[in-house]
């Protein structure tokens, strides 16, 4: 390796600096507004934690591979600019991914971009194609002097607009390229492509492939599975350079050496048996492609013995893979003492049901609460070592973003597999979430808040995310409980479950999801007088953008419904049942016989409006059966169905 390279990919990347300037805090507050508006994806913090994971020693295997020397040196053409490094599950494909980015020294050379992204089974509502080719762009730019004039005005544009909607994809590519050419040279690694949603997969393959052609000059590393090489090479070229990731037994020895070293329990450890550990541990993965995952749980499961006849008993236990391990740790939790066991259960339950990552505050506050309670009671609120304890190794922290993690992917996939060990979890959850809603100090919260309340951290999950677990799992006493909160839905604090659309046509038509897709929870109401005042939306309203169809029925069934009801910009479930695309519920609305479908909000849109804008041919062909229904209505901006259909390309309404 010529002496830039070494510079650039140094093996000391103990620490993330991408940039010296990459440090959004360290940066005006404008500047880190604009790239936080260019996506919500902080990659830097998930790059750290994997850094303060890895083991020093290990990985240089890959760094003298000549498909890895060729990918990075050879800038001819000659060689494919795309490398796939796959490996089965567990195999260590995120740490040698690593090894790929220079974040230690590359600021040694101005010319020379990087950018790295990770994804994530749980983060897969985030992760969508513009937050991903935004948070290449967002990390390029941070390597600048200063923001391009192009991009700050579209940031300036976007803040006057209502909703303050982000670039779209198309933006994004050509500032990107744009971008691009102010390196000489650029490395884009993409770690866990197996975990990023299958149906959007290929379209950022497409945006990639976009990105080299417009910057021949752009190297690009992608970790997966092995199952995705093909889908690789299709979306990109056929050209595409692939390494197996096999760690060396080398690497396996220093790992067991280091877990070894930090024994908490040294007198339960002879010479002899740690020499058999690493004899026999070391042979036993050499057949198994999972090798460094499968190696961490059965070193934690020796070491969690406490005698050496235990220990050695632990080490000769065969074990045909992941799954066989998994069940047997779960079986070691069920079967610890006391308190342990259920709350080392109900931690796997939550994070591996919960829909997007949860902060190590959040999941204290979540177990400390009893279900039907009037009040948290913190006494109850059990500490973060506790809960990992209970876990015994499967459950993590990510100090730099402090989210509690599965220690693997292909954990949760053996959870998912595995139904039975939650049952009604979902509805738990749900439960959990309402019971929190419900409490006193929550509901007597100020109506406006200028910040969310510190001391209660499972107030914004609970807000946003309880009517995505209703929708997953419905229980009897689930119904009861979600049919009283909504009943009420009225003098429900505004701080509490301020809902409001953001970003809605980017964000649904990206992730195709309901409510959860384009809700947010706002505290910053103070310049609205309407939801000041609290009159911003019924239950009913919340039912139908939850996509709740069972209880947007019973709430149909009492007197004390109004089905026309408007929220806080003149909309009525009617109307958000179309822009949803909910046909059961929409459906549902119009047995009533009291049903308006002329109702406009706002801004002089009615449902068909929606129904023409989002393409719902069903909806519309219904609507325009109603006589109070006008296809020649006008909204405020004198813009007709027709015209809404027709500039967005609606052929099949048009």
């Amino acid at each position: 390796m010529n002496s830039w390279f070494n510079s650039i990919f140094s093996n000391n990347t103990s620490s993330f600096n991408l940039f010296n300037n990459y440090n959004v805090t360290s940066v005006a507050d404008e500047e880190s507004r604009l790239l936080q508006w260019l996506s919500p994806l902080e990659p830097q913090k998930r790059h750290q934690g994997v850094s303060n994971r890895r083991l020093e020693g290990t990985g240089h295997w890959f760094l003298e591979t000549a498909e890895f020397q060729k990918w990075c040196m050879v800038e001819d053409g000659s060689v494919s600019s795309t490398l796939f490094c796959s490996g089965d599950p567990g195999a260590g494909k995120t740490h040698i991914r690593h090894y790929t980015l220079p974040y230690q020294s590359i600021h040694l050379l101005t010319d020379v971009g990087v950018a790295c992204l990770y994804c994530d089974f749980h983060a897969q509502e985030e992760q969508v194609t513009t937050s991903m080719m935004g948070g290449i762009l967002k990390q390029l730019l941070a390597a600048l002097d200063e923001i391009p004039e192009e991009i700050s005005n579209a940031f300036q544009k976007s803040k006057e607009s209502i909703g303050g909607r982000g670039l779209q994809l198309p933006d994004i590519l050509k500032l990107l390229a744009k971008i691009l050419a102010s390196f000489r040279q650029t490395f884009i690694c993409i770690d866990g492509l197996d975990e990023y949603a299958i149906e959007r997969r290929p379209e950022l393959l497409r945006s990639l492939q976009q990105v080299l052609r417009d910057s021949p000059t752009t190297r690009l590393f992608l970790a997966g599975r092995p199952h995705l090489k093909e889908e690789v090479k299709k979306h990109l070229s056929e050209s595409v350079a692939h390494l197996a990731i096999k760690p060396h037994e080398s690497d396996i020895k220093k790992y067991i050496n280091k877990k070894i070293s930090e024994d908490p329990d040294p007198d339960a450890m002879s010479g002899e048996l740690e020499s058999e550990i690493i004899t026999n541990i070391c042979e036993r993965s050499s057949d198994i492609a999972t090798r460094f995952l499968l190696v961490a749980l059965q070193i934690d499961a020796i070491l969690g013995e406490t005698s050496i006849h235990r220990r050695r008993q632990k080490l000769h236990q065969e074990s045909n893979g992941l799954h066989e391990v998994y069940a047997a740790t779960l079986d070691r939790i069920r079967r610890q003492r006391g308190d342990k066991a259920r709350l080392g259960m109900e931690v796997l339950l939550w994070v591996s049901l919960a829909q997007r990552p949860l902060s190590v505050s959040e999941l204290c506050d979540a177990l400390g609460v009893e279900i039907g309670s009037a009040d948290l009671n913190t006494e109850n609120t059990p500490p973060i070592q506790t809960l990992l304890g209970s876990c015994l190794g499967l459950v993590a922290v990510d100090k730099e973003t402090s989210r509690v993690r599965l220690i693997h992917s292909t954990l949760l996939e053996y959870l998912q597999a595995h139904t039975t060990l939650f049952g009604n979890g979902h509805a738990k959850i749900a439960e959990v979430c309402l019971t929190y809603l419900n409490f006193s100090v929550v509901r007597a919260l100020p109506l406006s808040m200028g910040a969310p309340p510190t001391n209660m951290p499972f107030l914004g999950y609970a807000s946003y995310h309880w009517g995505y677990h209703a929708g997953k799992q419905m229980t009897e006493p689930l119904k009861m409980r979600a049919l009283s909160f909504l009943e009420d839905y009225d003098h429900v604090s505004g701080s509490v479950i301020d809902l409001a659309e953001r970003d809605l046509g980017e964000r649904i038509r990206e992730k195709g999801s309901p409510f959860w897709a384009y809700l947010h929870i706002y505290y910053y109401r103070e310049s609205d007088p309407v939801l000041r005042d609290g009159c911003w939306m019924s239950g009913l309203h919340c039912a139908v953008l939850f996509g709740l169809d069972e209880l947007v029925s019973s709430l149909m069934e009492l007197k004390s419904t109004d089905i026309n009801q408007q929220d806080f910009r003149g909309r009525t479930p009617l109307a958000h049942a179309v822009r949803c695309g909910s046909h059961s519920i929409f459906a549902l609305l119009l047995r009533d016989p009291n049903i308006r479908a002329d109702i406009s909000d706002e801004d002089g849109i009615t449902p068909l409006f929606l129904a023409a804008d989002w393409g719902h041919e069903m909806m519309v062909e219904r609507l325009l059966t109603m006589p109070e229904v006008s296809p020649d209505a006008k909204s405020s901006s004198l813009d007709t169905p027709l015209h809404i259909a027709a500039f967005n390309g609606r052929a099949n309404i048009v």
